[in-house]
């Protein structure tokens, strides 16, 4: 029976992979609009790389069904801060995980082992609904609790079912948990449970069965053998009876597929900041070493220009050669500095969160962009309810992040109506959602696709280096936000800006 992945928000490029790696009928995709009130059913939802705000869609997921497993598939940039963000957020439980894009294939085991942790919660919460009354517990007729177990449950449970006693003596096993020791059934029945794990891990098996489980629900051992090593996950859960208080369910899980793809993604994204880290030595180092270069270049070109008889640099020839000279040496200077630029990224990003007030980081912004504002005959109308504006933001990052959504909106206003450019703030699940929309120029869909690259000018009527938007979103990203733009050619755009709380 094909499983069902819900998905929402995913790259046409990242769904193409898994529906490549994950084909039919072994998968279906159903693509959903939004999080309603009603999930559609399904095995794992995947909350993609296009989304402003996954970990609030997550939220409202997650307050949907506590079973289902929930993705958040991120760039590698994102990540960390994403992962970080997801650990401090209220109202997510265990269900909801944070992967990197960046694994590439590697994601559809990742993905399966979700679907079948989804199935697993569902098993177990039958298996807690399974009640035991009482008379069940008298000595005769525990066989029968034992046949009722294993046939009624445990023998269809996607994951390692173990009943035992206080002393941790095995009563019943389902065919999941026999396979996982790779020991007949008739041994193991009867026998301790941490007995059938390595000496190496016994007492600690032992311990954790005992009393640890009621401060740690979960618990990772690995298992070395011939064969490579294996992870299991263990928990404990008393039976819900009256009479059953002396009897624990323990719950095996084989996680190996997802500890290997999480210790490949962590290997992966290693090499990858460690790449970015050589990139912005490069940048730094190159944009320093060829600004003497081209001094020397300039100077040179200044000294010939001086000894050259004025009638000489007068003609049409030698004029436009000393122009044409002189324009190439301004761009390179230029592109020096918009690559130093660039280098700065990484000072950016060390910046120390705050307390920040974002209506005061507006209203100073506002008022530095008073006379370019006034030239363009437009107006700011700010909409922010007082006292919710305080938010965990490097100061200086946020008001660049402000100033730039800003600018943009007055240098690229349109020329034939009134420029009004309204800007509002408010908390959402825990996030500050900042928007800043305006009636300008507009863009096209083949421009937003392009809209946060380096060095990417869209309009060339005006002053740009192509940098203020790459940098504003690398910004944003870095302190654990997202930015988005919804734009039509003609009529104006609106940034959407998603900030930590």
């Amino acid at each position: 029976m094909a499983q069902t992945i819900l998905h929402l928000g995913l790259r046409p490029a990242t769904l193409m992979l898994l529906q490549k790696q994950l084909p039919s009928p072994g998968a279906e995709f159903v693509a959903l609009a939004a999080i309603d009130q009603v999930l559609p059913p399904g095995e794992v939802l995947l909350l993609g790389e296009e989304l402003d705000a996954p970990i609030r869609l997550a939220q409202e997921a997650y307050a949907l069904d506590k079973r289902l497993s929930i993705l958040l598939l991120t760039e590698a940039s994102r990540y960390e801060k994403t992962r970080q963000a997801l650990q401090f957020s209220p109202f997510i439980g265990p269900t909801v995980q944070c992967n990197s894009t960046a694994v590439g294939a590697r994601l559809a085991p990742i993905i399966v082992d979700a679907m079948q942790r989804t199935a697993q919660r569902r098993s177990f919460a039958q298996l807690k609904s399974f009640a035991l009354s009482a008379p069940q517990f008298e000595p005769q007729v525990v066989a029968k609790i034992r046949a009722d177990f294993s046939t009624k449950v445990l023998e269809e449970a996607p994951i390692g079912a173990v009943l035992v006693s206080t002393t941790g003596t095995i009563l019943s096993i389902n065919q999941y948990a026999i396979n996982l020791f790779g020991r007949p059934e008739a041994e193991v029945v009867g026998a301790a449970l941490p007995d059938l794990f390595p000496a190496a891990l016994s007492e600690e098996v032992q311990r954790f069965l005992r009393e640890e489980h009621l401060r740690e629900p979960k618990r990772i051992v690995a298992l070395t053998d011939t064969a490579g090593t294996r992870y299991l996950e263990i928990s404990v859960t008393p039976i819900d009876a009256q009479q059953a208080l002396a009897y624990k369910l323990v719950m095996l899980n084989n996680i190996t597929a997802t500890m290997v793809a999480q210790q490949q993604t962590q290997a992966d994204l290693t090499v990858v900041k460690r790449l970015n880290v050589d990139l912005d030595n490069f940048i730094y180092t190159a944009s320093h070493d060829l600004k003497q270069p081209i001094a020397n270049i300039e100077g040179l070109l200044l000294a010939l220009q001086h000894e050259l008889p004025a009638e000489v640099r007068q003609t049409d020839q030698v004029a436009t050669m000393l122009t044409l000279m002189q324009g190439a040496v301004d761009r390179f200077k230029k592109t020096i500095n918009d690559l130093t630029d660039v280098s700065r990224l990484q000072q950016a990003n060390e910046q120390p969160a705050q307390s920040v007030d974002v209506a005061q980081v507006i209203r100073e912004v506002e008022e530095d962009l008073a006379a370019l504002l006034r030239e363009a005959q437009g107006e700011i109308v700010v909409t922010v309810p007082p006292g919710t504006t305080i938010v965990a933001f490097s100061e200086k990052n946020l008001r660049s992040v402000v100033y730039n959504l800003l600018s943009n909106a007055i240098k690229y206003r349109a020329p034939d109506r009134a420029l009004c450019i309204r800007v509002t703030y408010q908390p959402v699940a825990g996030q500050g959602q900042l928007c800043v929309q305006d009636n300008g120029l507009g863009l096209d869909e083949r421009q937003r696709s392009r809209l946060f690259g380096l060095f990417q000018r869209l309009h060339t009527h005006v002053e740009g280096s192509g940098l203020g938007l790459y940098m504003v979103k690398k910004i944003v990203e870095n302190a654990g936000g997202t930015i988005a733009v919804e734009s039509a050619l003609g009529e104006g755009s609106t940034f959407t800006v998603w900030l930590p709380g």
